[in-house]
């Protein structure tokens, strides 16, 4: 499996981001910020493929987790 792309379609928002950090805890994943399409794009012309680095987790506040 090279991707897992996960959305939020109902429940809280903090739900997703513990189950994303608990995945990337459990081996080799991250959390990115941009979308296939966008990687996609940047590639179909001709450039080379952006540096990979961490990302923090997002901490939201608890008036956005409902």
């Amino acid at each position: 499996m090279c991707e897992i792309e996960l959305e939020l379609k109902h429940s809280y928002t903090a739900d997703l981001l513990a189950l994303a950090n608990a995945l990337a805890e459990h081996g080799s994943l991250r959390q990115g910020n941009l979308s296939k399409a966008a990687r996609g794009y940047h590639l179909a012309q001709g450039n080379v493929a952006h540096e990979r680095r961490q990302l923090r987790v997002l901490k939201l506040a608890a008036k956005f987790q409902s």
